[in-house]
């Protein structure tokens, strides 16, 4: 809800809100505020409720240069330790991708690339790279969504393919330099946001 802008930036909710929302029992809510807090995508204010932080296109490239450095180890780890049975979960990501740009669907594109981080993470198997880039991701999500999205899904597709084909292929030279070009191309889109809002 908060990357998907259903809860936009600066917004106030309470927690019995979120329960009654969510349907969900405080206990679960309590942690999920917890994680969001500890990942910068709220701020928990006492007897006032919590408020969905608010976008900086600073920030967003800052997040990018973290994911600059640390996206081609993952991408190079995936390719490594994948298996044909494991890089067979990336054909429907890919197919899921692609359908999502030919239909302009904004929430089908994040899920896509949400399937396809996890899968990263999971064939990477680097609790440390999981931990570090999963909340980056997720930030990354949420800015691209709020600052670009209805622009860029053509040509952000046209990105992540490349990524997924040399995954696909077990090529992890082709996979990281994919990865660079990915990052690159997001990172000058982030650029020109912050242009824009100076």
């Amino acid at each position: 809800m908060i990357v998907g802008q259903q809860l936009p930036p600066g917004a106030l909710i309470t927690e019995g809100q979120l329960i009654e929302r969510l349907n969900l029992g405080r206990t679960p809510v309590r942690e999920a505020m917890q994680r969001l807090a500890w990942e910068g995508l709220i701020e928990v204010r006492p007897r006032a409720g919590i408020k969905v932080t608010d976008l900086r296109p600073a920030d967003f490239v800052k997040v990018l240069n973290l994911r600059v450095l640390l996206e081609p180890q993952l991408v190079a780890a995936a390719v490594r330790n994948a298996t044909p049975k494991s890089r067979g979960q990336l054909a429907p990501v890919r197919y899921a991708m692609v359908g999502a740009e030919r239909e302009n669907d904004l929430g089908a594109f994040m899920r896509s690339d949400k399937h396809f981080d996890s899968y990263l993470m999971d064939a990477a198997d680097d609790v440390f790279l999981r931990q570090t880039l999963a909340p980056l991701q997720t930030h990354s999500r949420r800015f691209w969504y709020r600052f670009v999205a209805r622009s860029s899904l053509k040509e952000t597709v046209r990105l992540h393919l490349p990524v997924i084909d040399a995954c696909l292929a077990g090529n992890e030279t082709a996979a990281v330099s994919a990865m660079q070009a990915l990052l690159a191309g997001m990172l000058a889109t982030a650029d020109g946001v912050l242009q824009k809002s100076a």
